[in-house]
């Protein structure tokens, strides 16, 4: 009987990394229900997730990830190896059902998530994936990039140049084509049920009773500092500040206390380019709603009015004020100004 394979293909900053690490320290556990949670193509530098196989089949170089200024490389022998490595590790499971997770497949062409599923050929493949509105996602993964990544490109650059695919229902009908059952089982993180534990919205999606899991907590990973920090950091980037400076300033903000509203109340957007961003996001989601091989999907819809009164941090300026306002305890700071 062919093996299960569920493969969590993201999208980036939907509660992945809580996942993954949830997966990684119940494996023995999820081994006891059937399912497994391979070691095989689980970089050393990121012990998580899964991420070496769609590093594996990126076409374009520029879409590997870099780390401290280096890009990942990967050599035609080194690709099967990966591979070959998972199958083996399946093969001598006696689980029934297997578990991929990697947020980096949210940037695999149609091409690369072909070459996927020939790398799987045998197996049934379930794809399951988290989606999210494009304003937050996007202004979400800069703040990542920024802060993790040493990553210094203006916001306006990154928005127009960024690595995830935005045409989501294109992304998902991908995703179904190499579907077992041509479905693909897709979770909205704008739901407050879902975004309050996507952990154990994932786990249900597999068929998986949280309960069993004995989930000791909501804690969640890799999480980013204020959006205005990020403006910061990249003036500091823009001065020509030293990397080893920069690292000493990000460590210091981690050690402030921000206020959840200090990560609620700012943005970098202007009005205008949110509700461009905004209304793509609608159409696809009404693509998703009306399309067969959809399953899973709830009728939340994240509400844009609750974003309109945030802060626009539009410069260097605008975050001085902002950081100086979320660590005050003075009464007299200005607030900034709407759009």
């Amino acid at each position: 009987m062919k093996k299960n394979i569920f493969i969590h293909v993201g999208f980036h900053k939907t509660g992945t990394t809580s996942i993954q690490v949830a997966l990684t320290q119940r494996r023995e556990f999820l081994s006891k229900l059937n399912y497994l949670y391979p070691h095989a193509g689980v970089p050393d530098w990121a012990k998580f997730g899964h991420h070496l196989l769609p590093w594996s089949v990126f076409e374009i170089e520029d879409n590997l990830p870099s780390l401290h200024g280096y890009r990942a490389t990967f050599s035609q022998s080194k690709k099967r190896d990966i591979w070959n490595r998972l199958r083996q590790e399946i093969a001598r499971s006696d689980s029934e059902n297997v578990i991929l997770s990697s947020e980096e497949f949210d940037v695999c062409s149609a091409a690369e998530i072909e070459n996927v599923a020939r790398q799987l050929k045998g197996y049934n493949i379930k794809p399951v994936v988290f989606v999210r509105n494009l304003p937050d996602l996007i202004e979400s993964l800069y703040n990542t990039t920024v802060v993790h990544s040493s990553g210094n490109r203006p916001f306006v650059d990154f928005q127009k140049n960024q690595r995830s695919r935005l045409d989501v229902a294109q992304f998902v009908e991908d995703w179904a084509s190499v579907s077992s059952d041509g479905k693909v089982t897709v979770l909205n993180y704008d739901d407050p049920m879902v975004r309050r534990n996507s952990v154990r919205a994932f786990l249900n999606a597999i068929g998986i009773d949280s309960s069993d899991m004995n989930l000791v907590s909501d804690s969640r990973y890799n999480e980013s500092l204020p959006i205005f920090a990020t403006e910061l950091i990249i003036h500091l980037h823009q001065k020509g500040v030293g990397e080893d400076e920069i690292n000493r300033f990000i460590d210091n903000l981690r050690k402030i206390d921000f206020k959840d509203e200090a990560f609620r109340n700012y943005t970098l957007y202007s009005n205008n380019s949110r509700i461009e961003l905004d209304r793509k996001y609608l159409e696809e989601i009404e693509k998703l709603r009306s399309a067969d091989y959809v399953q899973g999907l709830s009728d939340q819809v994240n509400n844009n009015n609750d974003r309109m009164d945030k802060a626009y941090v539009g410069n260097h300026v605008h975050a001085m004020l902002a950081l100086v306002r979320e660590i005050s305890t003075s009464k007299d700071v200005q607030p900034l100004p709407r759009r």
